[in-house]
């Protein structure tokens, strides 16, 4: 399971440790397919617990009320200060639940969310920024080497797959399938699993990184292993992203810095418009795209669509042909 792996890498050592590990474990038999997030959230603030004052073996008021204050100096964004204050809300309702007394953090106090329209990079900028990184990758480092390859390659599974960064990053070798060029993504968001083909193009490139990659870590569990059980960092991935992005676009790749997430964005906007330019039937490959991305319903990948602007001609299509798939509340619900 993909949180038994990811919370390997964590070590919680406050007093209220042992009461965020059990807290762990239970959303874990749980299966939230949240956990990886909250799980890091926690660490974070364990973190925090132990280097201050407010290192007691209690969820206290003013322990959280600090934690809140840091994050806020931070400038961290509305949204992932929620999601923050939201997991250790769920902490303390454990805690409560469990009979310890623990202060729970109003819900009608956290944060409101402020979501930025992602930004869509077009296919010359996604295709200049994989020339960057390949380029780049040939002068790295032989230590480094290995990694700025791994994620030249996760990068292109990205948008040329629509696959999320855990999915790509969670591939273990046997789910590499070149037999039928197809990724068994296991144990996915909503605890789904599924299968996504790929091309011979694509097939090629993965065929060439898993020869390469036997000459550094022969026995990898993992597609992109780094040693024999382990794999790339989600935060490594980012980071590695956004500097290399910044330096390949410059002043403009400041105003206009897509996160990794958008490159799952832009695979379903590309596609799209790509179908209204050659006239495809959209009620018939609607479900089809909907599967491979692995969204539960063609209403969600309408929702990826139509939360972007700019795409005038295409949205129009797109919305007329999903009328007989995607029911009417929820089609006047994402237009009005």
């Amino acid at each position: 399971m993909k949180a038994e792996q990811s919370h390997a890498f964590y070590s919680f050592r406050s007093r209220l440790g042992p009461k965020m590990e059990e807290y762990i474990a239970h959303k874990r038999v749980a299966l939230d397919s949240t956990f990886n997030t909250q799980a890091s959230a926690l660490h974070a603030f364990d973190v925090f617990l132990r280097y201050s004052d407010y290192d007691q073996g209690l969820l206290t008021r003013d322990a959280v009320e600090a934690y809140r204050a840091r994050l806020v100096a931070k400038n961290l964004s509305s949204s992932h200060i929620r999601s923050v204050l939201g997991t250790i809300r769920g902490l303390a309702i454990y805690l409560i639940g469990q009979g310890t007394d623990a202060y729970l953090f109003p819900k009608n106090k956290l944060p409101i969310a402020h979501y930025r329209e992602p930004y869509i990079p077009s296919l010359d900028e996604l295709k200049k920024f994989a020339k960057f990184v390949d380029a780049k990758a040939v002068k790295t480092s032989k230590r480094l080497h290995q990694f700025a390859v791994s994620y030249a390659v996760i990068y292109r599974l990205l948008f040329l797959l629509g696959l999320r960064i855990s999915e790509a990053i969670d591939l273990r070798r046997e789910e590499v399938r070149f037999s039928d060029n197809t990724l068994y993504i296991r144990n996915s968001k909503g605890n789904k699993d599924r299968v996504v083909a790929f091309n011979d193009g694509l097939a090629k490139l993965l065929s060439d990184f898993d020869v390469s990659a036997d000459k550094y870590c022969p026995q990898r569990t993992y597609f992109f292993g780094i040693d024999s059980d382990g794999r790339p960092c989600k935060t490594a991935f980012r980071m590695w992203f956004k500097r290399n992005w910044l330096k390949c676009f410059g002043d403009h790749g400041r105003y206009a810095l897509p996160s990794p997430h958008c490159l799952r964005h832009a695979y379903v906007v590309h596609i799209i418009d790509l179908w209204a330019e050659q006239r495809v039937d959209f009620r018939t490959r609607l479900p089809i795209l909907s599967k491979s991305l692995g969204h539960a319903s063609v209403a969600n990948t309408y929702y990826y669509y139509h939360q972007l602007n700019g795409h005038g001609k295409s949205m129009q299509n797109f919305a007329i042909a999903a009328a007989d798939i995607i029911p009417q509340e929820v089609r006047d619900a994402f237009l009005n």
